[in-house]
């Protein structure tokens, strides 16, 4: 056993791990118990393999590859290419944590919104990582621990200024102030004080909130595809129930809903098709940026679409 669950089905994913949802997996199941041992595994993994240190002893966690020297075997041409612009020799780690985020690619973990080459994914400490750890620690027991990183993430991901939650630079010892759908986790997962849910939730009024829904993060210089104007279905879903558990902000989740349905409704009603993503800003135009053509029929766009259609009728 390698106690993770592997970023993909071929042998060469076994050094990158699934984000840690299993454990909501097995809540929707109300199976949790049945499966505590491998969640147990899984918590064992993270801790012992993506945690970092910080300089008062707080720790945190990070997306990483236990391969981290090579390019990846399903974009080795990419990734060779975009080491040849690098201007660090450890790259290949930061195009490979990336992948294991499952944001690959987004200004999010880059130097530079527009430059691949400056990625610095194994640097940073993810906002929804962390939020999600936060939940498997709750989810077995682990009291202490989860409060912990609850107060760590609120010390060192909260910023007063932004009024929302960012990703965490712990070899710059700052905040990346990146503004992204990741900072609604700490709503979602019940981090977030009040004050911080309807402060965040502003910012998204302001900020993400688009014809087609929410954009994926307020960047306006990326070519990538987990970037603006890019709208995506675990995003939208999780930003939409974040919203409905802020108190005053339940109308703008339904407005959410509403634009997201009847975006993905247009595009069916002229492809026959549910999307992998879409563009969320202009909604005549298909998304696009990133390393390949986007991808249709893609089952999270479904099981987002049966959701928020299943919360619409019963009037949630």
């Amino acid at each position: 056993t390698i106690g993770h669950i592997p970023n993909g089905n071929r042998y060469y994913y076994r050094g990158r791990s699934q984000p840690p949802y299993f454990v909501l997996m097995t809540e929707l199941l109300g199976q949790t118990e049945k499966y505590r041992k491998e969640l147990a595994m899984e918590y064992q993994f993270w801790m012992k393999k993506r945690s970092v240190v910080l300089d008062d002893g707080t720790v945190l966690n990070r997306y990483f590859d236990d391969l981290n020297t090579r390019p990846r075997p399903e974009a080795f041409r990419e990734d060779t290419e975009t080491a040849r612009c690098a201007q660090t020799t450890d790259i290949y780690a930061h195009l490979r944590a990336a992948a294991e985020s499952g944001w690959d690619f987004s200004s999010r973990w880059m130097d530079k919104e527009n430059d691949l080459s400056t990625l610095r994914t194994a640097d940073i400490l993810p906002i929804d990582l962390n939020c999600l750890l936060y939940h498997l620690e709750v989810i077995l027991g682990k009291t202490d621990e989860a409060e912990r990183r609850r107060q760590a993430i609120h010390q060192y991901m909260w910023s007063d200024d932004l009024k929302f939650f960012t990703d965490y630079n712990c070899v710059r010892k700052e905040r990346t102030n990146r503004l992204t759908l990741a900072g609604l986790y700490p709503l979602w997962l019940h981090v977030a004080t009040v004050e911080q849910a309807q402060n965040a939730a502003g910012q998204v009024e302001k900020l993400f909130l688009s014809d087609g829904g929410l954009v994926t993060t307020t960047s306006k210089e990326s070519t990538q595809q987990w970037d603006r104007p890019n709208g995506w279905a675990p995003m939208e879903y999780i930003g939409y129930r974040a919203l409905l558990q802020t108190p005053g902000y339940e109308n703008l989740a339904r407005t959410v809903r509403q634009r997201w349905m009847t975006l993905n409704e247009r595009v069916y009603k002229s492809t026959g098709k549910m999307m992998e993503k879409y563009d969320v800003v202009d909604i005549h135009k298909p998304a696009g940026g990133g390393e390949y053509e986007t991808q249709d029929g893609f089952g999270w766009t479904n099981g987002v679409y049966l959701q928020m259609l299943y919360d619409q009728q019963n009037e949630i």
